[in-house]
């Protein structure tokens, strides 16, 4: 969720256009991942965006859904919006978010080598609810004619991020760090059960505590661009934090169709480098091109 959450806060405002987006991803353990969404920016300013994914590996017990949609209105110098998302159940865990976001520029509206630089905030609100099995007995494994009765736990999660873009010529930066607040005292709460969701769903296998993320980015002509991006995810209770770093790059192939290719490394204290290759593919309407 958090991933989405940045995607929406960090997207430049583009100009009126039809977007479709579609990635796959794989990893370890044959993890494998797909996600899609459809954008449209009318010319009077309104927005609105639609997405899912799902992904699931070998050592997943199920596979992990996600549905999202935002709705904004955008001007050439702010914008703001409303997000909302689902997560149905699955291996007795599920979750719902909603939220509103905001951009403008502070500084810079010129030409091609003026520097630009855009303030963005959101606020997302998660709702988690994880449904542990314990047994009457309170073992962890219960009595042939006991069956061990569902738990519901929730929790709500609070992530307030805020973060700054500056673009000139063919580079452009962005920065962001996101800060998570819960209702719960959660050193107080038992460490998250050993669920086997995919990889790249760590906000359901731990309690983050805060991200930071930085991105640069460079167009090489008209056709081409490429990418590196690094992020750092802290937990509570004594989690090793995760450190992620991405390298990508993208070629327009014309009448408005995009693929784009893109490494991401990721590694804590305790666990052994994870890599995934992502391979994208989208398509823009004619003037909905934005500054990548």
């Amino acid at each position: 969720m958090k991933t989405l959450l940045l995607a929406l806060l960090l997207a430049a405002p583009a100009r009126a256009g039809l977007g479709v987006d579609t990635k796959f991803t794989s990893g370890p353990s044959r993890y494998r991942a797909g996600s899609g969404s459809v954008s449209y920016d009318h010319p009077s300013g309104f927005e609105g965006s639609a997405g899912a994914s799902a992904s699931r590996s070998d050592t997943s017990s199920t596979t992990l859904q996600t549905f999202n949609g935002r709705l904004g209105y955008f001007t050439d110098a702010w914008s703001a919006g409303v997000t909302g998302g689902l997560t149905p159940k699955a291996d007795l865990y599920e979750a719902y978010q909603y939220g509103a976001d905001a951009s403008w520029n502070f500084l810079g509206l010129g030409g091609e080598e003026e520097w630009t630089f855009w303030g963005d905030f959101a606020y997302n609100r998660i709702h988690h609810e994880d449904g542990a099995p314990t047994c009457v007995n309170g073992r962890r494994k219960c009595l042939r004619r006991n069956l061990p009765a569902v738990v519901s736990k929730e929790l709500y999660q609070n992530d307030l991020t805020g973060g700054l873009r500056t673009m000139r010529g063919p580079w452009s930066l962005t920065l962001s760090g996101t800060a998570s607040l819960y209702d719960q005292d959660v050193e107080a709460l038992a460490a998250p059960r050993g669920r086997t969701l995919p990889g790249l769903a760590a906000f359901v296998e731990g309690y983050p505590a805060s991200n930071l993320y930085a991105k640069l980015g460079r167009e090489l002509g008209e056709r081409f661009w490429t990418w590196t991006s690094a992020s750092r995810t802290a937990f509570h209770l004594g989690e090793p934090a995760l450190l992620s770093l991405e390298l990508g790059a993208g070629a327009a192939l014309g009448k408005g169709f995009e693929l784009s290719l893109s490494g991401n490394r990721q590694k804590n204290a305790d666990d052994p480098v994870s890599h995934y290759v992502a391979l994208g593919l989208a398509w823009r309407s004619q003037g909905s091109e934005e500054k990548r």
